[in-house]
């Protein structure tokens, strides 16, 4: 579920979830331009969506070492 919400603002369809990596505990920064509703009824509506940064993960910004998909590195665990 990570990469549904930028790869609906990056294509506008569920499809381009493969596209998307994400590690465990990353951040997506996805930027909103909310305006009045246009019919003029109350609340708001999204005009806009950039996506201003995907996959960013704080333990590791660089992510020096971590050369597998998230799915292999967390089955690849041995356990003690």
């Amino acid at each position: 579920m990570r990469s549904a919400a930028p790869s609906r603002r990056s294509s506008g369809t569920l499809g381009a979830v493969r596209a998307f990596e994400q590690d465990p505990a990353c951040i997506n920064v996805i930027d909103f331009d909310m305006v009045p509703a246009a019919d003029g009824s109350i609340g708001t509506e999204i005009e806009r969506a950039l996506i201003k940064s995907v996959n960013v993960t704080p333990y590791n910004y660089v992510k020096h070492g971590m050369n597998m998909t998230s799915p292999e590195a967390i089955f690849s665990i041995q356990p003690r």
